[in-house]
């Protein structure tokens, strides 16, 4: 699935904090922000948007990033989609409750690894979908049954992450690094994953269906019961991996590199492998 990128208007591209902050308060921000791709939502990084009634402002995807929210009213599902590290949320109110516990994971997810575990220990709330956490480091945090769905996560490090039947499907990691990763059922199924760097990882279970690879980085992996079937797959790197049981049913694999890997009982049925190396 392709991202749908919006055509910024003269009147956006224009537009400053000031601006912004004014068309929250007397109209006209909803109609503005669609016009914004989500990965370019960082106008109302740091801004002062305490003791505000903000309940029907479209702000899903926005960086909410250093800004002050206390005080002020939301509509919470669309606070849920904000990236929130260390926003100020002193006293807010949300119009709808159900969302309080999916905010208070998004905020505790930004703190550090060992303070996350702890809150992650008896806090199960699971569904993060849409958010928007480019470059986001969560190296050594548990992110366990966590669903990162459609979620923008281009160049995010998740280097020594616990990712146990996480899911990733139809996120944006472009450029993501899950350097010495141990994934167990974390589930990829059409993401984009182009020059992730998966090296050095441990996989068990873990679905790539319909995700694009092109470029990624595989090497000195071990890969166990993994379904790469019908990725887009060229030009990656699968040197000195260990792999078994390993599905590339109707994968492109043009130009992929397999030298010094061990292939137990893999199936390449229909993939194009053309100028791959093994």
């Amino acid at each position: 699935m392709k991202l749908m990128k919006q055509k910024l208007t003269k009147v956006e591209k224009n537009m400053n904090q000031t601006d912004w902050i004014k068309n929250l308060i007397e109209g006209g921000f909803n109609e503005k922000i669609a016009n914004v791709p989500i990965d370019e939502r960082t106008m109302l990084v740091g801004a002062d948007l305490s003791n505000m009634d903000l309940s029907k402002s479209r702000m899903h995807g926005c960086d909410l990033t250093g800004a002050n929210l206390s005080n002020s009213r939301f509509d919470g599902y669309q606070l849920s989609g904000c990236r929130l590290e260390l926003a100020r949320m002193d006293n807010i109110e949300l119009i709808d409750d159900y969302w309080k516990p999916t905010i208070e994971t998004i905020k505790h997810l930004w703190l550090d690894a060992n303070t996350w575990n702890e809150f992650r220990s008896t806090n199960k709330i699971s569904l993060l979908d849409g958010v928007n956490f480019k470059n986001a480091n969560f190296g050594g945090k548990d992110l366990t049954d966590l669903f990162f769905g459609a979620a923008m996560l281009n160049k995010a490090i998740f280097e020594k992450t616990i990712l146990t039947r996480t899911s990733f499907r139809n996120a944006h990691l472009n450029g993501a690094s899950f350097l010495n990763c141990t994934l167990s059922s974390t589930n990829f199924e059409t993401a984009h994953l182009e020059n992730c760097d998966f090296s050095h990882t441990i996989q068990d279970h873990v679905f790539f269906q319909w995700a694009t690879l092109t470029d990624a980085n595989f090497e000195n992996s071990k890969l166990e019961k993994v379904d790469l079937s019908d990725t887009h797959a060229q030009r990656v790197n699968f040197g000195s991996c260990n792999m078994q049981f390993v599905l590339f049913y109707n994968s492109k694999l043009n130009d992929a590199n397999f030298e010094k890997t061990t292939l137990n009982d893999c199936k390449f049925l229909n993939a194009d492998i053309t100028g791959t190396r093994f």
